[in-house]
């Protein structure tokens, strides 16, 4: 490619990236569900007591639904949108807010909304990490074209791209960035704590219906799935690292799917530098281009986290807490950054792969891994709101307790060998939800 043209496309991106900086710093939160029969079996896509079914009871409720065909996928709300993932993860992407206080209770009426439906049909909404019983082999795929070109693209790919198509559920925080510098240092620290984040946001206890045998399955599903668009963005590290640097990671990966004139065009192992066209490619298609793309953070127009696994309700509201406190905290943030340029891709991998094996046990940070974490949450509480505490104090209390959230299921299971227990604290309708709600604010 002509080096003018490629030079273009690069300025392109990076004025794309330079228009969503913002002094607003708004939080987005997504959050991963899955919708089980009482005996954790995944429940189907069609028919009235399907996924189909549930999507359709809350479009009588004054949701929009949106539709591929005669098929509704999802639901566009006042203050937040539901989707439906490859294998029928229910997603809920709130709008970005700028409190706690705002998120929690848009997520509350969600749940007050989805509850009854949910009864009527013994059925329940499930936070976890991995399908708890169904292999995805008898999960079906959406009835959605881009999953259908996704999942014939990763046939070659990892061994484990179809688990995490159909088998994963995350939770995952959108946040703003006012500019290039502000941007630089928010990705470098996330990426930095992402070994660690995987290991104490692990809320995934089985794997293929059996105990997972590592310490974070969500970290070796992502490592096997597709190393063009997975993982750790190595060049992060780089002390020239620039908004030109990702638009150059993207530019150069194989697109699979590309969105032009509100239609999807399957394109394979193209690069998108050479499908990418500056001049006639809408925002709404750029951004599609940048969702193919499927690191441990990424960029839009706002830097999205993507490490963690699904947790029931409060610990949604922690984890922004957490991640409020360390970032939209300025001091906090040069803190970290300082010590994350001390580090390079290669190290973080090796501390991943060390705490896989080794779990809190690690000291790849210099210090044990326990008393890191710990310290982060003090960290984090340093500018935090009486409400945002009460959030992060959730989340103390369950590393304190349990170490990492898949514990606290498999401490019971391992008592009781029933799944359906050992989840029961999974189940975002009951037990610390209502204590949450009561929580005076300042």
């Amino acid at each position: 490619m002509n080096p003018g043209i490629y030079q273009k496309k690069v300025d392109s991106l990076v004025a794309y990236f330079k228009s969503g900086e913002s002094n607003d710093y708004k939080l987005g939160l997504e959050i991963e569900h899955f919708i089980l029969n009482n005996n954790l079996e995944a429940v189907p896509y069609k028919g009235v007591n399907g996924l189909e079914g549930i999507l359709k009871s809350l479009e009588k409720k004054g949701w929009e639904g949106i539709y591929e065909n005669e098929n509704i996928l999802g639901l566009k709300g006042k203050d937040s949108d539901i989707s439906l993932e490859p294998g029928g993860q229910f997603e809920l992407s709130l709008h970005p807010f700028k409190t706690i206080k705002e998120i929690k209770e848009v997520y509350n009426d969600f749940l007050d909304q989805i509850t009854p439906i949910i009864g009527t049909g013994e059925k329940i909404l499930l936070a976890a990490g991995y399908q708890p019983v169904t292999n995805i082999k008898d999960i079906e795929l959406l009835p959605k074209k881009r999953y259908h070109y996704m999942y014939n693209y990763f046939k070659d790919k990892g061994k484990y791209a179809h688990n995490m198509m159909k088998g994963t559920a995350s939770i995952q925080l959108n946040l703003d960035y006012n500019s290039e510098e502000d941007f630089i240092k928010k990705m470098r620290v996330s990426y930095f704590l992402s070994p660690l984040i995987y290991f104490f946001f692990d809320n995934g206890p089985f794997f293929e219906g059996d105990i997972t045998s590592h310490h974070n399955i969500r970290s070796v599903i992502w490592d096997n799935c597709d190393s063009d668009r997975c993982g750790l963005l190595e060049s992060v590290f780089n002390e020239d690292f620039s908004y030109a640097d990702y638009a150059e990671y993207i530019l150069n990966l194989p697109t699979i799917v590309t969105m032009k004139n509100d239609k999807l065009i399957y394109t394979g192992k193209q690069l998108t530098k050479d499908i990418y066209d500056p001049l006639s490619f809408t925002d709404k298609e750029t951004e599609h281009l940048l969702t193919m793309a499927f690191p441990d953070v990424r960029l839009k127009k706002y830097i999205e986290i993507r490490m963690g696994d699904s947790l029931p309700y409060p610990y949604p509201i922690s984890y922004v807490a957490f991640w409020q406190g360390l970032l939209y905290n300025p001091q906090v943030l040069d803190k970290l950054n300082n010590e994350a340029v001390k580090y390079t891709g290669e190290d973080i991998n090796n501390i991943k792969n060390s705490i896989r094996k080794n779990g809190v046990k690690s000291e790849d940070y210099g210090k044990p891994l326990l008393n890191f974490m710990l310290e982060l949450l003090e960290m984090a509480s340093v500018s935090l709101n009486k409400e945002e505490l009460f959030y992060l104090d959730f989340l103390k209390e369950m590393v304190i307790d349990n170490g990492i959230p898949k514990n606290k299921t498999l401490n019971q299971y391992n008592r009781t060998s029933n799944k359906i227990n050992s989840l029961q604290w999974c189940k975002v309708q009951g037990g610390v939800v209502d204590v949450a709600r009561n929580v005076q604010s300042i």
